[in-house]
């Protein structure tokens, strides 16, 4: 890979934004129409901020004075503009500090003890399409106000609902229902309970229909359950490549 591989997207709004769904692991830049010092700002593929570039012309994003550059790779970015702006010295300025394109982990979809965001921002990681296989947190860390709030990877609930195939986990039934986006509706459960240490992992985590998740909690066989969830969930994460 190389400065060879990024797209540089001038007058092309459908092309580009098609290239972004496509690589939401990649990166892209906000820059001027002939490239320039003056101008150049580092993003993740994901980020969502408004663009204002040329709002209301028929090109808003890589119309009249402003265009594109995008890549799978930031190290491929960075050699684009060193060929292209040679006169260019890269600085914070020139990285997004809301999605943060130098660091190896996207602010944008960091744990939180949030339940209504981890939610959120799990569902717009399925959206964007393949999930990569998160690593996840072995020792989650732990928010206390009255009660203790864990800080959950939207990640990982992201990589559960995804090798779910929109089906619980223990029960192998469809979704009850579909949310916005087509997302399947299944609830997060930790196999080992956060709260007894347990990690927010890919293998102790597991999505299931909200029915399963209470009988899980409550049933009077829930030790039964939870061993046969362990069993189904070990067995598809060593399918894993």
């Amino acid at each position: 890979m190389s400065a060879d591989d990024c797209f540089h997207w001038i007058d092309d709004d459908s092309g580009y934004e098609k290239w972004l769904s496509e690589h939401p692991n990649g990166f892209m830049a906000n820059l001027n129409r002939e490239p320039h010092v003056k101008y150049f700002r580092i993003h993740r593929a994901t980020h969502r901020l408004p663009d204002r570039s040329n709002p209301g012309s028929s090109n808003p994003r890589t119309g009249n004075n402003y265009s594109k550059v995008t890549t799978e790779k930031l190290s491929d970015l960075l050699e684009w503009a060193k060929v292209k702006i040679p006169d260019l010295v890269l600085g914070e300025a020139n990285f997004c500090k809301a999605c943060n394109p130098a660091s190896g982990e996207s602010p944008e979809f960091a744990p939180t003890p949030e339940t209504q965001e981890y939610i959120f921002l799990a569902d717009q990681l399925v959206n964007q399409g393949n999930v990569p296989r998160p690593d996840g947190v072995q020792q989650p860390q732990v928010k206390y106000s009255q009660v203790p709030h864990y800080y959950r990877d939207p990640k990982v609930r992201a990589w559960t609902i995804q090798r779910s195939g929109g089906e619980c986990e223990l029960c192998n039934s469809p979704a009850p229902f579909l949310m916005d986006g087509d997302v399947p509706f299944l609830e997060s459960h930790h196999l080992v309970p956060l709260a007894k240490g347990g990690a927010d992992t890919p293998t102790n985590t597991a999505a299931l229909c909200p029915n399963c998740h209470r009988k899980i909690h409550l049933g009077s066989n829930r030790d039964e359950l939870t061993e046969m969830l362990a069993i189904a969930i070990a067995a598809k994460e060593s399918q894993v490549t």
